[in-house]
C-alpha cells in the first residue's frame, strides 16, 4: 500500500502540493528572512537548525562517495531584486536587451532589469486566471527562439475552470515593455477537471525550434485516472509542438518528427514522452539540446531524467514507477521506452536509510549552466528541493549539494544564459560559482 500525503489549497504541486502541506504546518516555513551573499565552497559542511526552510540563502554542503567529484565548484546565490508576488516561473527573450520576465501566480508577467521589478506588468491576464485552487495560477513562460522578429511568447494558466491553457501572446515590436491582453490567442486546451493538482505547464524550446509542454497527471494520488501511461491521454506527459506556424484551424503543427504523428488520436500525435506525475521544471541543455525533466514524486521519491529531444517512445516510468523504485504494477505493460531517472531524492519518513544531503519533498528543476561567468559551473545541471531548499548539482553520474536557498520555485537563465532562482517570498537570486 502506497502512503497519500495530505494536500492542501495554498500554491501549485506545480509547486507541489506536497510542498505546500509542508508550508501551512511548519512555522520555520512562514517566517520569512532575506540574507546576502551567500559563496558555499566545496567540501564544507554546514547544516543550518532552520534556516533551510526560510526563503533565505545560507551555506549546506555535502559532498557523495560516489561518482566524479564535483570538487573546485563554489556556488554563490546573492539577491537580486525583491517586491515579486508569488512568482512561478522566469525566462528571458534573448533579445539582447537584458530583460528577465517573471510569472507571478495571480496571471501577471513582469519585467526585471538591472536590479529593479518594473512598476508596470509586462503583460496581465489575471482576468482569465484560475488560481484559487492549491496548484493552479499562471503556471510557464518560454519566449519564440525568434522573439526578436516576431514578438511571439507563450504561457501556460489554470482557467477558471481547471483546464491547462497553452497559449501565445504578442509583442508590437519585441523592444516594447508591455504587451497587450487583447494578442492572448488558445493554442491547446487541456482539460483538468478531475482535481486541481498536478497542473505542470512547464514550457521550453528545444535547439530544434519545437515547443515542448509537460502536463501534471490531473491529480489525485497515485495517478487515479490511470493518465501517466494512456497515450490517448493530454495529462502525464511531455507535449511536443510546432508552433512557429498554423496547421487548418489548429494555431500549431504535429511536428514531422513526432512519433505518433499519424495517430487517429489528436493528442497521441503531440506525445513525446509519457509516464510523468508532476514535471516542474523542464529545460533543454542549449549545448547538447537534451531534454531535463525534474518530476515531483507521490511517497518515496523526487527524480531527474534526461533524453535526446530525437529519442523516440519515451516513457519515464510514472505510476508503474516511482523514481527506480516500482509503484503500480498494473500500469507496467508497454514500458519498452522506459527511461531511467539519472538521479533521485528520497523521502526520509518512507524510505529506509535515507539521509541528507540527498533528501527532497518537491523537485524543483533548473538547468545545465552554459553561461559564460561561472567556468566551473559549465555543464552541471543545477536543480533544488522546495522543502529542504538544498541546492543541488548534477553531472557525469554525480549529484552533490552544492548551496542552499529555502523556497525555490523556479530557476531561469538570462538573455547571456547565467543562471537566477525565484523564491516563494518574491526574491530573484542571481546563482553563480566563484
Amino acid at each position: 500500500m502506497h502512503h497519500q500525503r495530505h494536500h492542501v489549497s495554498a500554491y501549485p504541486d506545480s509547486i507541489p502540493n506536497e510542498t505546500m502541506r509542508n508550508m501551512k504546518t511548519s512555522p520555520r516555513i512562514q517566517a520569512v528572512s532575506l540574507a546576502a551573499v551567500v559563496c558555499v565552497a566545496a567540501g564544507a559542511v554546514v547544516l543550518p537548525s532552520s534556516a533551510a526552510y526560510a526563503d533565505t540563502a545560507t551555506a549546506d554542503t555535502e559532498s557523495t562517495a560516489t561518482g566524479r567529484s564535483l570538487s573546485g565548484v563554489a556556488l554563490s546565490v546573492s539577491p537580486y531584486v525583491s517586491g515579486l508576488n508569488n512568482p512561478t516561473a522566469l525566462a528571458a527573450a534573448r533579445d539582447g536587451r537584458g530583460r528577465l520576465f517573471v510569472a507571478e501566480r495571480a496571471g501577471v508577467v513582469r519585467i526585471v532589469k538591472s536590479g529593479r521589478v518594473y512598476k508596470k506588468p509586462y503583460l496581465n491576464i489575471s482576468s482569465v486566471v484560475g488560481s484559487n485552487g492549491g496548484e493552479q495560477g499562471l503556471l510557464g513562460l518560454a519566449f519564440s527562439p525568434k522573439f526578436k522578429t516576431n514578438g511571439k511568447f507563450f504561457v501556460t494558466y489554470s482557467a477558471r475552470d481547471g483546464a491547462v491553457i497553452l497559449a501565445s501572446a504578442k509583442a508590437k515590436k519585441s523592444s516594447k515593455n508591455s504587451v497587450k491582453k487583447s494578442t492572448l490567442k488558445t493554442i491547446l486546451r487541456v482539460p483538468h477537471s478531475f482535481a486541481t493538482n498536478h497542473n505542470g505547464g512547464s514550457l521550453a524550446f528545444g535547439t530544434d525550434g519545437l515547443l515542448y509542454f509537460g502536463t501534471g497527471d490531473g491529480g489525485g494520488g497515485g495517478d487515479p485516472q490511470r493518465t501517466a501511461q494512456r497515450l490517448s491521454s493530454p495529462l502525464g506527459k511531455i507535449l511536443r509542438l510546432d508552433v512557429s506556424k498554423s496547421c487548418g484551424k489548429k494555431r500549431y503543427c504535429v511536428p514531422s518528427v513526432n512519433q505518433y504523428r499519424t495517430s487517429k488520436s489528436k493528442t497521441k500525435r503531440l506525445v513525446f514522452a509519457s509516464g510523468v506525475r508532476n514535471p516542474w521544471r523542464i529545460s533543454v541543455d542549449s549545448a547538447t539540446g537534451n531534454l531535463w525533466v525534474a518530476d515531483v514524486g507521490q511517497d518515496a521519491y523526487e527524480e531527474v531524467n534526461v533524453v535526446s529531444t530525437g529519442a523516440r517512445g519515451v516513457n519515464f516510468g510514472w505510476s508503474c514507477k516511482e523514481g527506480n523504485a516500482g509503484f503500480n504494477s498494473s500500469q507496467c505493460a508497454g514500458l519498452a521506452g522506459y527511461v531511467a531517472p539519472v538521479t533521485t531524492l528520497c523521502h526520509t519518513e518512507a524510505v529506509s536509510g535515507c539521509t541528507p544531503p540527498f533528501v527532497g519533498e518537491s523537485i524543483i528543476g533548473g538547468y545545465v549552466y552554459r553561461g559564460r561567468t561561472s567556468p566551473t559551473l559549465v555543464g552541471t545541471y543545477v536543480f533544488a528541493d522546495f522543502i529542504s531548499g538544498r541546492v543541488f548539482g548534477y553531472q557525469a553520474g554525480q549529484t552533490r549539494q552544492l548551496a542552499t536557498l529555502g523556497r525555490i520555485t523556479s530557476f531561469g537563465e538570462s538573455d547571456s544564459r547565467e543562471l537566477f532562482a525565484v523564491t516563494y517570498g518574491g526574491t530573484v537570486y542571481r546563482v553563480s560559482s566563484n
